[in-house]
């Protein structure tokens, strides 16, 4: 599994995870279910 590890300012973090929950699409959960970890 690919990881990115970001290092931003809080305000920055703020608005990053304010646009990435507003993102839409289909996840695997078949897939995330494997890694022992929830990212729905």
């Amino acid at each position: 599994m690919d990881c990115v590890i970001v290092v931003m300012d809080e305000k920055r973090e703020k608005y990053l995870n304010i646009a990435l929950n507003k993102v839409q699409g289909d996840c695997d959960k078949r897939f995330i279910a494997g890694t022992g970890q929830v990212h729905i």
